[in-house]
């Protein structure tokens, strides 16, 4: 299960390392890399038998995207 968890977190932080081009807001973005990761994100849900589409764990997945570019942007001092 961490294995599954894991390759949704690879691909967020991926995306966002090479989406951001700094301009973009960071809501925007985030909205880019949940799509980009959405066929990671349902596997990682089908596999934890969660629902596909539940508004709740779509919002905590978002802030946890937004989490992500936040500290991609802190470490690159944008």
């Amino acid at each position: 299960m961490i294995a599954i968890q894991t390759r949704v977190s690879d691909c967020e932080s991926l995306a966002a390392h090479q989406y951001d081009d700094g301009k973009s807001s960071i809501t925007s973005l985030a909205e880019r890399i949940q799509g980009i990761c959405g066929p990671e994100i349902t596997k990682a849900r089908l596999a934890f038998h969660v629902p596909l589409n539940d508004p709740d764990l779509d919002s905590d997945e978002f802030k946890r995207i937004v989490g992500i570019v936040e500290q991609e942007r802190k470490g690159r001092g944008r």
